[in-house]
C-alpha cells in the first residue's frame, strides 16, 4: 500500500514509495514488524524488472544491505552490471545520456555492505556477502563526523578503527563479536561498554580514535587490496582479444 485505500500493484523503475527504508532508514529493521513490510514491499516491487533501469538494481541492493541479506544484495549488483540494454563493453553505464547518478548509486550499494550508518549507529560489515571471506575498507564517513576503517580477515572481523571528528556520542555495530577490546587509541583513554547483540557505545573526544579488536592478542591484518582468486579475472572480459569494438 502506498496510501490508505491506494494499493502498489506495478512495477516501476523508481523506488519512491520506498524512500522511508532507504536512504532516509525511517523505516527499518530494528523497529518491531518493519523487516516483513521491507520484505513484502521488495517482493511486491520486484515483481515485473523489465520495468526497471539501473538505479532501481542498485537501489533494491542497498535495501537487501540495510536487511542484512548481502547475498541477495550482490544478486541485485549483478543483475544491474548485467543489464545489456545500458551497460558498455568499455564499464560506462548511458540511457539517454551519462546519467551519472546510476554509477554513483552502484558505488553506494557497495558501500552499503561495507559500512552503514543510520539510526545513530554505525554499522560495519553488515551485508557482506557469504563468499567473501576477505574485506576491508579505509576512512569511509559515518554520521555523527566518524572516519571508519575495518579489515575482515577469514569470515570474522579482525579490526575496527574509528575517529571522530566532532565529539559526538558514538555507538557501534559489530554482530560477529561479542565483546571489544581497545588495542590502542589516541586522545583520551576511550570507554567501550558492550550492549549485547554486537552493539558498542563508545566515549571519544573530538579529534581522537580508537582501534578495537574482538581480543587482546590477535594479529591485526592491514588494509591492502583483496587479491583475486587463482583463475578468475576481472568482471568485463578482454574486447581486444574477442575482437569488439571499443
Amino acid at each position: 500500500m502506498v496510501g490508505r485505500d491506494h494499493p502498489w500493484s506495478i512495477s516501476h523503475r523508481h523506488y519512491s514509495h520506498l524512500l522511508g527504508v532507504f536512504p532516509l532508514a525511517l523505516i527499518n529493521p530494528e523497529v518491531p514488524g518493519d523487516s516483513p513490510l521491507i520484505q513484502t514491499s521488495l517482493q511486491t516491487w520486484e515483481r515485473d524488472p523489465s520495468a526497471f533501469r539501473g538505479y532501481s538494481f542498485t537501489g533494491a541492493a542497498s535495501m537487501y544491505a540495510m536487511l542484512g541479506e548481502g547475498d541477495s544484495a550482490v544478486v541485485r549488483l549483478h543483475r544491474f552490471l548485467d543489464f545489456p540494454k545500458y551497460n558498455e563493453p568499455n564499464t560506462f553505464y548511458a540511457e539517454a545520456g551519462p546519467v551519472i547518478e546510476t554509477p554513483l548509486s552502484a558505488a553506494t550499494s557497495v558501500q552499503d555492505l561495507m559500512l552503514q550508518s543510520w539510526g545513530g549507529a554505525l554499522r560495519v560489515f553488515p551485508a557482506i556477502p557469504d563468499a567473501w571471506r576477505e574485506a576491508d575498507f579505509d576512512q569511509l564517513r559515518g554520521q555523527g563526523a566518524f572516519l571508519v576503517s575495518a579489515v575482515r580477515h577469514g569470515g570474522r572481523t579482525a579490526w575496527v578503527k574509528v575517529r571522530s571528528l566532532a565529539g559526538e556520542p558514538c555507538h557501534l555495530v559489530v554482530r560477529d563479536w561479542s565483546r571489544a577490546v581497545v588495542r590502542s587509541h589516541t586522545g583520551p583513554v576511550p570507554t567501550v561498554r558492550a550492549e549485547g547483540d554486537g552493539h558498542f557505545s563508545i566515549d571519544l573526544a573530538k579529534g581522537a580514535s580508537v582501534v578495537l579488536a574482538p581480543d587482546a592478542s590477535t594479529r591485526l591484518p592491514s588494509i591492502a587490496p583483496v587479491p583475486e582468486a587463482p583463475g578468475t579475472r576481472s568482471y568485463y572480459p578482454d574486447w581486444t582479444r574477442t575482437g569488439a569494438q571499443h
